[in-house]
């Protein structure tokens, strides 16, 4: 009898463990797929936000010659502004999948997935 209970605790003991081990499993593939899709939305942004500070910075250069209408330059100015806000957004996301996923694995993640910090210059530009 005392062998048939050691045998069902072991073997609770065992699907216990085995259910910890499949769920971390789809933990861990489940932050890897947002951090896939993170790191693919924020190299889009990235990719869009020379042209708009180049608008801007256009829009600005006519508003300021008198050839842009001030509302329309605030427009493209908030436009920018909300991109680069939306861009800050999805790196500290990208950074705490990585977190998670280094905590989840107990091993460093490729540092070169993830975004640099952000352009130190870039508030100074726009607010010229």
């Amino acid at each position: 009898g005392q062998i048939a209970i050691e045998r069902a605790t072991r073997d609770a003991l065992w699907q216990t463990f085995q259910a910890r081990i499949d769920q971390t499993v789809s933990d861990v593939d489940r932050l890897r797929s947002q951090f896939k899709l993170l790191q693919s939305q924020y190299q889009q942004l990235e990719a869009s936000l020379p042209t708009l500070r180049q608008i801007n910075s256009e829009a600005l250069k006519a508003y300021r010659q008198g050839n842009f209408n001030s509302l329309s330059y605030l427009n493209i100015q908030d436009t920018l502004i909300s991109k680069e806000s939306q861009a800050i957004d999805l790196q500290l996301a990208l950074w705490d999948a990585r977190i998670s996923l280094e905590t989840m694995l107990g091993w460093p993640v490729d540092a070169r997935a993830l975004p640099s910090k952000p352009d130190q210059g870039t508030r100074e530009k726009n607010q010229s």
